[in-house]
């Protein structure tokens, strides 16, 4: 079930073109589409992803979002590596790229929205489906959950397309389970197929739902 989750909120990245209107819009969707490709095991676009998330970073150093996808690709650049020390060196810097994103999220991010999602809300959900999926020695999942609870809890969360209210829900349903918190977890679930009925995200919690049983 845990990989089923890990392999559905990967659907996240997967938006409509931003509203915004500068030289770094088309870059920016190319870079998803190709990190959405990096989730799914393709080395080759994963490393166009990083680049091009690279050069919107150079670009743009005060946007949280660009930061947070470059830290995502860093850790999947780990994944990919074959050398145990280099592995934990790309997750390291990944996760250096996420903390500085998160540590630049502003009031005004709340407000700005890139691909129909705020800022904030966005970077905060790849931050948080990154420490989930990293091995458990980098103690993240605290984080993880801490950032759940923030964003579940932010007005802005209820401005998010469903989708996305779905995955966070999804993630939210993963972290009761790692809790074994059985009544959170059936709640978190229920509240995936509400917010998003048709989604693969919905079609997992039902699964899950029936696993769990009464």
């Amino acid at each position: 079930m845990k990989r089923l989750l890990e392999l559905l909120v990967t659907l996240l990245f997967v938006f409509t073109p931003p509203a915004y209107a500068d030289s770094s819009a088309e870059n920016f969707l190319t870079a998803q589409q190709e990190f959405q490709k990096g989730l799914d095991g393709d080395s080759s676009a994963l490393k166009r992803a990083f680049t091009l998330f690279e050069h919107l970073v150079e670009s743009q150093p005060d946007q949280p979002l660009f930061l947070a996808y470059l830290g995502s690709s860093y850790t999947l650049k780990g994944r990919d590596a074959w050398m145990p020390w280099t592995r934990l060196r790309h997750v390291e810097q990944g996760l250096g790229y996420i903390d500085k994103g998160l540590a630049q999220l502003k009031p005004e991010h709340n407000r700005i929205v890139l691909a129909n999602v705020p800022v904030s809300v966005e970077t905060r959900l790849v931050a948080i489906t990154t420490f989930l999926k990293i091995p458990g020695f980098f103690n993240r999942f605290e984080n993880a959950k801490t950032l759940l609870q923030t964003s579940l809890a932010a007005p802005e969360f209820n401005t998010a397309p469903p989708l996305v209210q779905a995955n966070y829900f999804l993630q939210a349903a993963d972290v009761a389970h790692h809790d074994n918190n059985k009544n959170d977890e059936r709640e978190f679930l229920r509240k995936t197929i509400t917010a998003a009925p048709q989604s693969k995200f919905a079609a997992a919690a039902q699964q899950r739902i029936a696993e769990l049983g009464q």
